[in-house]
């Protein structure tokens, strides 16, 4: 019975994943095709988020129908539902939750490759290890982990503060610091460090108050109303009935996935939080509060019915929108010509970073 739950589950995943198109945006096809032509991050290009995306990337970018680069999306999307069943395993509630987040997630996630994607199946990785008995490599593991999130994104290597908490092993600290060194190391030979100092540091401050002048769009406001009470719930439940000190490693996923709303929400974000949110409330659930536990139950059988609801809707709109074409970069990219300079993505807040007309 266990495996046909989860042999129903992936098919769920894989169904819904198929459905609709996969989204492709420039920065996974375009970068990814620069990087395999032998251009380098930041030098070359502009970009200000971490490298290793794009060569993971660029084996498939040479395929310019994106297929090859839509199966990855949908690698990255069943490995992350493994692992999140592989953690929930032995909860009460396995395939309740692994339900749920098969339909949250599909619905956040929109058919969209983005760089939570990757540091999603990180963080589930560094959470898993993390929790596991002690065994030999596990710092060294754990420490590889981290900073590879930290290459997809920088602020990804927080999570290193609850990691070195709950092992309270210096050298996992070391061990990363080292790792880094080397990084920059790299960066300094191949004459790329006052790019990646620009890039990473001074456009994304630029971009912080950027962002803070633009309209603030909440998309699906009803749906994180309900998402913020059932977490809110969870944490009054774990308080009143004092498990909350227990579960705040978890916790510290959920605190520092809130981080990659930086500089601003968009539904492509949300893949980090979402899994550890589930898990939070599957631990709830399994709290035996006469009280406060029917109350749970009824709030997460009506979330459960509005996703349904969402994604029945969600997926006639997804069909209906039309196919992008992203322009020059698209063009350079399908008849195999690299750009004469220096190439830097024409996105508005970019361009006025740059002042470009």
């Amino acid at each position: 019975m266990f495996k046909i739950k989860t042999g129903f589950l992936f098919l769920l995943n894989t169904l819904l994943i198929v459905s609709v198109r996969i989204v492709v945006f420039p920065e996974f096809f375009a970068f990814p095709w620069l990087v395999a032509k032998g251009l380098f991050p930041y030098r070359d290009f502009f970009d200000h988020h971490g490298p290793l995306t794009y060569y993971l990337l660029a084996p498939f970018s040479l395929d310019k129908s994106f297929f090859l680069t839509k199966c990855v999306y949908f690698l990255l999307q069943t490995l992350t539902l493994f692992l999140f069943l592989k953690i929930i395993r032995r909860q009460k509630h396995y395939f309740f939750l692994g339900l749920l987040f098969v339909l949250v997630n599909f619905f956040m996630a929109e058919n969209v490759l983005w760089f939570e994607n990757f540091t999603t199946i990180f963080y589930l990785l560094i959470y898993f290890l993390s929790l596991k008995k002690p065994f030999r490599f596990q710092n060294i593991l754990l420490t590889i982990l981290i900073w590879l999130s930290s290459l997809i994104k920088p602020h990804a290597s927080l999570i290193l503060l609850p990691v070195f908490l709950l092992t309270k092993n210096w050298r996992i600290i070391l061990y990363f610091s080292g790792l880094w060194f080397l990084t920059i190391g790299y960066f300094f030979i191949q004459k790329a460090l006052p790019f990646v100092v620009d890039n990473l540091i001074y456009f994304n401050l630029f971009c912080s108050r950027y962002s803070s002048q633009q309209p603030i769009i909440l998309y699906d406001i009803g749906f994180l109303k309900f998402s913020l009470l059932l977490l809110a719930f969870c944490l009054v439940t774990n308080t009143v009935n004092k498990k909350l000190k227990q579960n705040l490693f978890l916790l510290s996923f959920i605190v520092i996935a809130f981080l990659f709303f930086f500089p601003g929400y968009s539904k492509t974000h949300t893949s980090v939080i979402i899994p550890f949110f589930l898990i939070f409330i599957g631990k709830t659930w399994e709290i035996n509060d006469r009280f406060l536990k029917p109350i749970l139950l009824f709030l997460v059988i009506v979330y459960f019915f509005y996703v349904i609801r969402l994604n029945f809707y969600h997926v006639q709109y997804l069909k209906k929108q039309p196919q992008e074409n992203y322009g020059k970069i698209q063009e350079l990219y399908l008849e195999d010509k690299l750009p004469q300079t220096r190439y830097i993505l024409p996105f508005p807040w970019v361009k006025e970073y740059y002042h470009l007309p």
